[in-house]
């Protein structure tokens, strides 16, 4: 089955012309199948793919509205198969933010963010800002919904555990979203170009004091 065309968020700005050296560039790490593609998709063409396609490696750029200014982004999917450990960290040299993503219908991939993907953008880029995304929103269930036994047996992850994992990889902002429903899609990308735009101009400071000093 193809891609199901529907209607470009409204955040996403009219692209154009620009040298891509002023891009934002955001790399989007997490497990295979934790839904990173779909969300790069919808925000950067309003499709939401109906198949599943492991990535290797792959690239889109797109525009969003921030403060009414127009913020061109860089957008860098990456494989999360094991294979391709050694392949993924090429696509990080000159990140200007981090969306490390999970699953809320699958706790392992939650797990993972702490066992491997955390440790990884920490050692291969650890002055830039991270969001951490809670994949997938359209597959959980309102808490209300459920008994006692299946909230004792739930394999969802509920939006405390988002938090508290925020807070323990000391994420710069956490979000949670549904690519197939178009759910806080802009959400995450404007806090993503928050975020960079915030990080350079900190380091244009920084850069100008340590010139002033010399």
């Amino acid at each position: 089955m193809g891609r199901a065309v529907l209607v470009r968020p409204s955040c996403v700005t009219t692209m154009t012309s620009e040298s891509p050296e002023n891009y934002k560039k955001i790399v989007i790490v997490g497990d295979g199948n934790c839904g990173k593609t779909s969300l790069l998709t919808r925000f950067a063409h309003g499709d939401f793919p109906r198949t599943y396609i492991p990535t290797v490696f792959d690239t889109d750029v797109s525009s969003v509205s921030v403060d009414g200014k127009d913020v061109r982004l860089s957008l860098w999917d990456t494989a999360g198969q094991e294979a391709y450990e050694k392949l993924r960290p090429l696509s990080y040299n000159d990140t200007d933010v981090v969306i490390i993503a999970y699953s809320v219908a699958d706790r392992d991939t939650m797990a993972n963010v702490i066992e491997k993907w955390y440790p990884e953008i920490s050692y291969y880029l650890p002055d830039v800002p991270v969001v951490l995304v809670g994949t997938k929103l359209d597959l959980r269930p309102p808490l209300d919904e459920m008994n006692f036994n299946e909230r004792q047996k739930c394999k969802f992850v509920s939006v405390d555990d988002g938090r508290n994992l925020a807070g323990y990889i000391k994420a710069d902002a956490f979000i949670e979203c549904s690519a197939l429903a178009d759910v806080a899609v802009c959400d995450v990308f404007r806090k993503a170009a928050q975020l960079s735009i915030r990080r350079r101009k900190r380091r244009r400071k920084k850069k100008k004091h340590s010139c002033s000093v010399l």
